[in-house]
């Protein structure tokens, strides 16, 4: 079949289609197309189309024997790769405050995203004559709920966390 890598491939794909298809594969021709006529690749014509020649498949490489065992007089090799030790607590601080400083960014982009979000809703709710835009109470819910974020993020970097307020890690 090296000889005939592109007849082989088409076949190759004619036998996969012919499973999908639930049917028997179809010879293909030099150019791996299947035949339009629709006779079948039997075993007869694969032997004429696929012949058993010499030089035809490629070389094997040498035999090469197995190295032989170590000598108990010798050194146990090290192995080529070491498991990385642990990082250190100073790397692992690194790392904590790396992400915490990357937070803000991204809060950031959240509040401008809220921002817009209550500016549609807001204009919403003008086109529709609903005035107030918000519910009763929900207004000062809002607020105070975005004040509460704000205090829980000065508390959590400054390190001072009101008694009964606890947090994580």
């Amino acid at each position: 079949m090296n000889a005939q890598r592109v007849q082989a491939v088409g076949l190759l794909r004619e036998m996969a289609a012919a499973m999908e298809e639930g049917r028997a594969p179809r010879r293909v021709d030099a150019f791996g197309t299947a035949d339009a006529a629709g006779k079948l690749a039997d075993q007869a014509w694969f032997d004429y189309a696929f012949p058993k020649g010499a030089g035809v498949r490629l070389p094997r490489p040498p035999y090469t024997p197995p190295a032989s065992a170590p000598m108990a007089s010798r050194h146990v090799q090290q192995p080529l790769f070491r498991a990385a030790p642990p990082p250190s607590d100073r790397e692992l601080a690194d790392t904590k405050k790396a992400g915490v400083r990357s937070l803000p960014n991204d809060i950031e982009g959240l509040t401008k995203d809220l921002a817009t979000r209550v500016a549609d809703a807001r204009s919403h709710a003008a086109a529709a004559g609903m005035s107030p835009t918000w519910e009763a109470n929900e207004s000062e819910r809002l607020n105070v709920q975005a004040g509460n974020i704000i205090e829980r993020l000065k508390h959590a970097v400054e390190g001072t966390w009101p008694s009964g307020e606890g947090h994580h890690g």
